[in-house]
Order: C-alpha cells, then sequence, then structure tokens
C-alpha cells in the first residue's frame, strides 16, 4: 500500500502506481523526469529542477521558503552579473552559465521566439538590471494568445516578482506582477482539475473491476484526490483575495517610488533646512499607490514591509507608514487563513495565523493610538476602522475556525478597543454594521460597552 502511495503521488500519471517492485530497481518514475520533490531540495536552492505536480500545496506561491529563495537568488545573480565586466559577461554567455537563461530572461523567451522577444534579452543581456524591460517580457510572453506548460507561467511570476524586487517600483510594474500571478493560479487551477479527472477516471476502472489486487491502488488515489481537491480551494480561495490587487491602480494614473525618493524627501529637506511638504505629501500619496498593489502579491510582502520600514524611520510621528504596514499583515493573514479553510490544518498553518495577527494588531494600534483623540480626514477614520476589523476578524476566526480558546480578559480588551476606535470614527458614516457586529461579540462574552 506505502510502495503504490510513493509511486502514485510522485507523478501527475494516475497509473503509475507499480504493482510490484524488485530490490534495486529504480521504479517507473525517475526523478530526472519528473523533477525533485520539494522535501528533497534545501529551500535555499529555490524552484530550480522542482516538477509542479497537483498534489502538492507547495506548489502555490508563498507556502513555502523556496519561493522567497528562488527570488532572492535571481536578484543575486542579476546584481552580480550586472556587476561583471563586458568580457566577463560574454564569456558567461559563450559558456552558456546555467543561469544565464533567468538572468536574461531567456527562459521566457524561447517559448515565443519572436523579434520583440529577443529584444528584450538583448536588453537584459546588457542591463540585466532593466526591470521595465523584465515585466515587459513576461507580458509579451504571457499574451501570445496560446498555452504553455505550467512550469512556463511559474517562470513568469517569478520573473516578475524578481523585477519588482530590483530598483523602483511602479503601478505598472506591479499590474503586471499582479496579472502574471493571477495566470499562474489559473493555469494551476487548470493542471489539478484535469489531473483529477484522470485520477477520478481510473477510481472508477478499478472499482469497475472489483477488488482484486486493486485495494491498495484505490485508496492511494482516493488519498491523492482528496489532496488535488485541498489544492483547488486553496487555490481559488488565494484568487479571491489577489484578485483585488489587479483593480487597487490609483484612479490618477500610474506612479512610480523609489528608495532613494523616500530618503530625498527627508533627508534632503534636513540638510537644506527646509521642510519640503509638497514632497513629503507625493511620497505619502506614492507609498500608498504601491503598498496597496504590493499586499495583494504575497511574495512581494517583504519588499512592501521593507519600502515601509524606510518611510517609518524616516518619518516616525505620521500613522500612515504604521497602517500601511499593519494592511500588508492583514493581507498576509487572510491568506494563512484561507490556506487553514481550504485543508492545511496543520499546527504551523495554525501558528502562522496567530503570529501574523499579532503583526497587524500591533501595527494597527499603534497607527491608532497616533491618531489621537481627534480623529480628522478619510484616511484617519480608515486606521481606526481597519483596527476594530482586525480585532473581530481574529475573533471570530479563533473561535470558529481555528477552536482557540482565547483568553477571557484577551477578549475583553481588544473588543473594548474596537468598540472605542469606532466610537471614534463614527463621523466618518461608515461604522454602523462593524459596530452593531463588534455590540453582539461584546454582549456575547459578557462584556459592557
Amino acid at each position: 500500500m506505502a510502495q503504490a502511495r510513493a509511486a502514485a503521488q510522485r507523478s501527475d500519471n494516475p497509473k503509475a502506481a507499480p504493482k510490484g517492485k524488485k530490490k534495486g530497481d529504480p521504479g517507473i518514475v525517475h526523478e530526472d523526469m519528473f523533477g525533485k520533490s520539494f522535501s528533497a531540495t534545501d529551500p535555499k536552492q529555490g524552484l530550480r529542477g522542482i516538477k509542479i505536480r497537483a498534489d502538492n500545496v507547495e506548489n502555490i506561491p508563498g507556502t513555502v521558503e523556496h519561493w522567497k529563495s528562488d527570488i532572492a537568488n535571481r536578484k543575486k545573480d542579476i546584481l552580480e552579473y550586472a556587476g561583471r565586466s563586458f568580457m566577463q559577461r560574454a564569456m558567461s554567455i559563450v559558456k552558456k552559465d546555467s543561469l544565464s537563461d533567468e538572468i536574461t530572461g531567456e527562459e521566457l523567451a524561447k517559448n515565443h521566439p519572436v523579434k520583440r522577444t529577443e529584444e528584450f534579452v538583448r536588453t537584459l543581456k546588457a542591463d540585466p538590471k532593466d526591470s521595465l524591460s523584465r515585466l515587459q517580457l513576461v507580458s509579451a510572453v504571457g499574451k501570445v494568445g496560446r498555452e504553455f506548460p505550467v512550469e512556463v507561467y511559474r517562470s513568469m511570476l517569478l520573473q516578475a516578482m524578481t523585477a519588482c524586487s530590483i530598483g523602483e517600483l511602479s503601478t505598472q510594474g506591479l499590474q503586471i506582477a499582479a496579472w502574471s500571478q493571477n495566470n499562474y493560479f489559473t493555469k494551476l487551477f487548470s493542471k489539478c482539475k484535469e489531473t483529477l479527472e484522470k485520477v477520478e477516471k481510473t477510481l472508477a476502472s478499478s472499482s469497475a473491476q472489483g477488488e482484486g489486487g486493486y485495494a491498495d491502488q484505490r485508496s492511494s488515489l482516493n488519498e491523492r484526490k482528496k489532496e488535488i481537491q485541498r489544492n483547488m480551494r486553496i487555490i481559488r480561495l488565494y484568487q479571491m483575495h489577489t484578485s483585488k490587487g489587479m483593480k487597487e491602480s490609483p484612479a490618477g494614473g500610474h506612479c512610480a517610488l523609489s528608495y532613494e525618493e523616500i530618503k530625498q524627501a527627508y533627508v534632503g529637506a534636513a540638510v537644506e533646512g527646509a521642510e519640503d511638504q509638497r514632497a513629503k505629501d507625493t511620497i505619502v500619496k506614492k507609498l500608498t499607490a504601491i503598498i496597496n498593489m504590493l499586499r495583494y502579491i504575497m511574495l512581494l510582502h517583504d519588499t512592501a514591509t521593507e519600502l515601509v520600514d524606510l518611510f517609518i524611520q524616516m518619518d516616525g510621528s505620521n500613522p500612515i507608514g504604521h497602517f500601511l504596514k499593519a494592511r500588508v499583515s492583514m493581507s498576509a493573514l487572510i491568506f494563512s487563513v484561507s490556506r487553514y479553510e481550504g485543508g492545511e490544518r496543520t499546527p504551523q498553518t495554525k501558528q502562522k495565523i496567530q503570529d501574523t495577527f499579532k503583526d497587524a494588531y500591533h501595527q494597527y494600534g499603534v497607527a491608532a493610538s497616533k491618531v489621537g483623540s481627534l480623529p480628522k480626514g478619510e484616511t484617519q477614520y480608515a486606521i481606526l476602522i481597519e483596527y476594530a476589523n482586525v480585532i473581530l476578524y481574529f475573533y471570530r476566526t479563533a473561535t470558529t475556525t481555528l477552536g482557540i480558546t482565547l483568553p477571557k480578559a484577551w477578549i475583553q480588551g481588544a473588543l473594548t478597543k474596537a468598540h472605542k476606535a469606532l466610537m471614534m470614527a463614527q463621523e466618518s458614516g461608515k461604522t454602523e454594521e462593524l459596530q452593531k457586529q463588534v455590540l453582539e461579540s461584546m454582549k456575547r462574552e459578557g462584556i459592557l460597552a
């Protein structure tokens, strides 16, 4: 039984489970044909050589460290390649360096070798830090109007994420990143669905032939069927959240922001002895637009945090920095809850939900404390409302989804804070429904408003 299960789990072919295996026999499924598994690969090595399987939740971005490591490795290789001399670059191309395809974008261009994509590759060979050309290459290959293997869509996603991790961030670039993320999810879901249909067909066939020697295979396939269905649920829950990122582009058109621009707005003004409020207001506007898109792209959450941390360092008294950082943590919390609701009910996922909530709760709390007792303006009202919302969200998730018994004292303190925050934000005209839900929860817990 274990033998059949192991073989079935290594391949997307439901008939791959062998009936027997001789000592020393390598088996039907070979690693060099189907790729390595995540468990057999050091996370620091990234995703190179790992085959996408419909029954493996780890193929969903952000679920294992391999994804972040792959982006970090690509970024490191690009920066090292950019630092080489002209002769060193030429030699690496002649020798066909195993990493050059990822650095220059050839891993994508070879799937659509036309003049336009080849021009992007030439540009990236000359300047691999050209994020716009890398993103345009992703867009060009993704819009050719034909289907590619799912591994190609993963490459598009990783190329887009890498581009957004280097230098300036723009809403235009993040739109391409969000689009490539959705394309990958759609293709991965389709692969899961196709494999599920094959598994179900094989199950039906083996059942029709009676018990015989197929009991082990049916047990293995039933287990695999559940894993595929779990992955499909998680993908759909993720897509429900990530799709919002494609709608978050600012109404005033595209904007771009770099680390240097944030520093210049504050350090430059301090050196000159003059306060340029307009420059600072522009930074806040751009940062808000960028973070509101980044929070829906889980592989770029670290990039979002680094950007906001720099802003907080420059302008610690402004609640906006902590508010935007809280939004990123809130998004990460929703992703973690989606995994748990989708069927990834492990102690690690449960702990991740609790840890991520603590981050969001803390950052919203700091932002709310900087608002003061007399909030004004849409942003300050949003801080208070979202602070109350994250408390209610976790209270419900912990009690109904996770089955966690929260300390009575914590519940009392947190719901009271949520109620107070909503009372302060009443003039916004957007608190009535949420306030009603908080009061119902307080009543249920025996807390006086």
